[in-house]
């Protein structure tokens, strides 16, 4: 067998695996935790193994890269981060901060910044690719 990335390759075996046998040996382990475990070694495993795998995960990041590039412009590189930014931000205030009703406001206020962004994050994506797939459909028809 051919390793195709060798960097793909460290990372499944010193991350996924450590992390896999973490959750298993866990009093209370989550059936959900060790199936994502799973996946992630498995499909690290074929990306670096299989050059088609490889080639597709690559041109799946290269895609999603350029369409964050169109949309956000220069902000494209932290815009899908905002929300693990935030999740830090609010984990920060909570360890710094004394726990009082003001903080626990704060938070929940962020926690609800943090969904709805999410949403709208998902909302503009996939509204940008459907008009992106329009010219195509239309295209499409006119040549039927």
């Amino acid at each position: 067998m051919k390793i195709v990335s060798f960097k793909t390759l460290l990372a499944t075996i010193f991350i996924g695996i450590p992390f896999l046998i973490r959750e298993i040996m866990k009093p209370d382990r989550s059936i959900i935790w060790i199936c994502v475990w799973i996946y992630l070694i498995v499909n690290g495993f074929r990306c670096s193994f299989s050059q088609e795998a490889y080639d597709a995960d690559v041109k799946k990041a290269n895609d999603t890269k350029a369409l964050y590039r169109k949309i956000f412009g220069r902000f494209a590189p932290i815009a899908p981060n905002i929300p693990m930014i935030l999740l830090i931000l609010c984990a920060v205030m909570v360890y710094i901060f004394p726990v009082t009703k003001l903080l626990r406001i704060i938070t929940g206020v962020v926690f609800f910044l943090i969904i709805a962004y999410v949403l709208w994050f998902w909302w503009i994506v996939r509204e940008y690719k459907h008009k992106q797939l329009e010219p195509d459909i239309k295209e499409q028809n006119d040549e039927k």
